[in-house]
C-alpha cells in the first residue's frame, strides 16, 4: 500500500521521485502527513473544520465494523442533513483511501463505505508506532501525537455510535435486535469500547438481547461472539472477573446443552420436512458440544442445505477440533460442493485423517474417504488404511478394523485379511460377513485356496464351538467353492464330532 499511494503522488506531482528524504519513511508515516494536510490546510477549511467534519467522519469510519453508508455515519457524527455533503468527500477527495459499494435494495440503491486497506483502520484506531510490515522505522513524537488525537477521536465515535443507537431504542436494546442489522451483530463491539459494563448487563444479566438475536437469527452464533467478548474483559480482570467469567460458562454451555439434545438424524429430518430451515439446522449443529455429534449432524444436514450455506457448512466442519471428526466432516460435506472446491476439501480432510494419533481412528477414517477420492490417490489412501490396520495393538480392534476394510481392498489384500481375521478373532459369527458379501458378489473369483488352507488351519487351532461358528459364518465360501458335497460332508462331522467327543 504504501508504494501504491507514494507512486500514485509523484505520477500526480505531489512528491518528487529525486528528493528521497522528503519521502514518508513508511506507511504509517505517510497517513500521518497526508491526513495532517487535512487538518492543517486552510484549503480544506483548516482546522475548525476538521474538528467538525472530517476528523468525526474519519474517526466513524475506523470505528465501524462494517461497511456503513452515509445516513449511519451522518447519525454517528452528528451531521444530520448533510449526507450528499458526505457522499461527495467521500467518493471525491477521499478516494483514494475510501472504497464504495452500490447495492440495489427494495427502497432504492444504498452505497456503503469503508476505508480502502486495513492498514488505514489500524493508524486512525492508534494501532500504529511500533516498526512492523506496516510501519518501518516508528513515528515520531509529533506523529505519535496526531496518532494519539485520533485514536481519541475513535473512542469518542465509539460513544457517540452507542448514543445513537441508545436513541432509537430508548435503552430497550433487545427491540433492536429485530429492528437493526448493525445493531445487532455489533453492539458489542462498540459497547466494549467505551461501557463494558453496560454490556455484561445485556448480554449476560438478562436474557432477552440473547433470545432477540436467536429469533432473528435463527440461532445463537451472533449472541455467543457477544459473550465471548464479554468473558474476555472477565479474565483481563483477573480474580475480579471470576464471577463474571463463570457466568458467561454456564451461559455457554447452557446453550450447547440445547443443541446437544437434537439427535444429529432428527436435525436432518427437520431440515428435509421443511420444519426448520437449513440456517436453523446449522446454528443448532454449530453449538452441538461434542465433536463426534457435531460432524453426524453436519453431516445429516449436509445434502438439505442452499449453496449458499454451504460456506458455513464447511467452516463449521473446518472448526472441528477432532482430527477424525473433523475428517468426517469435510468428507460428507464435500460431495455437495461444486469444483474446485469439493477437490480441496478432499484434501483438507485427507490430511485431518492422515494426522489422526491412534491407528483404529486413522484407518478408519482412510477407509471411509479412500471411496470419494480418485485413482491412484485412493489405492495409496487403502495401503494407508491397511497398513493403520495391521498396526493395532488390541487384537479384538485390529480384526474389526480389517473386517471393515477388507471390502475395499485389492484380491490378494482380501485374501490376506480373510487370513488374519482367521488367526485374531475369537468369536468368528460376524467378522467375514463383509468378505462373503463381496466374494459372493464376485462368485469367489478372488479367493485362493493357499488362503483357505490357512485359514482352515487357524480355525482348526479354535476350540470346537468358535471352530463351529467359524465355519458357519463361511458357509457361502463352502458351498460355492466344493458345492453341495462339501456342506453336505460338513454336517456329517459335525453330527459324527459330537457323538464321538460329545
Amino acid at each position: 500500500m504504501y508504494l501504491h499511494y507514494v507512486l500514485q503522488e509523484i505520477a500526480d506531482g505531489k512528491l518528487a521521485p529525486l528528493e528521497l528524504d522528503a519521502l514518508p519513511t513508511g506507511l504509517n508515516a505517510y497517513y500521518c502527513r497526508s491526513w495532517q494536510r487535512w487538518r492543517d490546510d486552510p484549503r480544506t477549511g483548516g482546522r475548525d473544520r476538521w474538528k467538525a467534519f472530517y476528523k468525526p467522519l474519519l474517526c466513524a469510519l475506523a470505528a465501524a465494523q462494517e461497511p456503513v453508508d452515509a445516513s449511519r455515519l451522518a447519525a454517528w457524527c452528528g451531521l444530520g442533513g448533510r449526507e450528499d455533503e458526505i457522499k461527495e468527500l467521500l467518493e471525491q477527495a477521499w478516494r483514494g483511501f475510501v472504497t464504495y459499494q452500490r447495492r440495489a435494495t427494495a427502497a432504492g440503491e444504498v452505497v456503503r463505505y469503508q476505508f480502502l486497506h486495513p492498514s488505514l483502520t489500524r493508524f486512525v484506531r492508534g494501532e500504529a508506532g511500533e516498526p512492523s510490515a506496516h510501519n518501518t522505522g516508528g513515528l515520531s513524537e509529533q506523529e505519535m501525537r496526531f496518532v494519539r488525537e485520533l485514536k481519541e477521536g475513535v473512542q469518542a465515535a465509539h460513544r457517540n455510535i452507542v448514543a445513537a443507537m441508545e436513541a432509537q431504542c430508548g435503552g430497550d436494546w433487545p427491540r433492536l435486535a429485530e429492528a437493526d442489522d448493525y445493531v445487532r451483530r455489533y453492539l458489542s463491539a462498540h459497547l466494549d469500547a467505551v461501557d463494558p459494563a453496560l454490556l455484561y448487563r445485556i448480554a449476560a444479566q438478562d436474557d432477552r438481547w440473547a433470545k432477540a438475536r436467536e429469533a432473528k437469527e435463527e440461532g445463537y452464533t451472533g449472541y455467543l461472539n457477544d459473550l465471548r467478548i464479554v468473558r474476555q474483559r472477565a479474565d483481563a480482570a483477573g480474580w475480579a472477573g471470576l464471577g463474571r467469567g463463570i457466568r458467561c460458562a454456564l451461559i455457554e454451555s447452557s446453550i450447547r446443552a440445547l443443541a446437544g439434545n437434537v439427535p444429529p438424524r432428527l436435525l436432518g429430518q427437520l431440515v428435509q420436512a421443511g420444519l426448520w430451515s437449513g440456517l436453523r439446522a446449522l446454528e443448532t449443529a454449530r453449538q452441538v458440544p461434542d465433536d463426534e455429534q457435531k460432524s453426524e449432524a453436519l453431516a445429516q444436514i449436509a445434502p438439505h442445505l442452499d449453496a449458499d450455506l454451504h460456506g458455513e457448512a464447511l467452516a463449521a466442519a473446518r472448526a472441528i477440533g477432532a482430527e477424525g471428526s473433523r475428517a468426517d466432516a469435510l468428507r460428507d460435506l464435500a460431495p455437495h460442493l461444486s469444483e474446485p472446491l469439493r477437490a480441496e476439501v478432499l484434501q483438507e480432510a485427507l490430511a485431518a485423517a492422515r494426522a489422526i494419533g491412534d491407528e483404529w481412528g486413522r484407518a478408519s477414517a482412510l477407509r471411509d474417504l479412500a471411496p470419494h477420492l480418485s485413482e491412484p490417490l485412493r489405492a495409496e489412501v487403502l495401503q494407508e488404511a491397511l497398513a493403520a490396520a495391521r498396526a493395532i495393538g488390541a487384537k479384538g480392534s485390529r480384526a474389526d478394523a480389517l473386517r471393515d476394510l477388507a471390502p475395499h481392498l485389492s484380491e490378494p489384500e482380501r485374501n490376506e485379511v480373510f487370513v488374519r481375521l482367521a488367526q485374531l478373532a475369537r468369536s468368528h459369527s460376524n467378522y467375514f460377513e463383509p468378505l462373503m458379501e463381496v466374494w459372493q458378489a464376485g462368485r469367489f473369483a478372488g479367493l485362493t485356496f493357499e488362503a483357505w488352507q490357512k485359514v482352515l488351519t487357524a480355525f482348526a487351532s479354535r476350540p470346537r464351538s468358535e471352530c463351529v461358528q467359524s465355519l458357519v459364518a463361511v458357509l457361502p465360501l463352502i458351498a460355492h467353492q466344493g458345492g453341495q458335497a462339501a456342506v453336505d460332508e460338513f454336517w456329517a462331522a459335525l453330527r459324527d464330532v459330537w457323538r464321538w467327543w460329545p
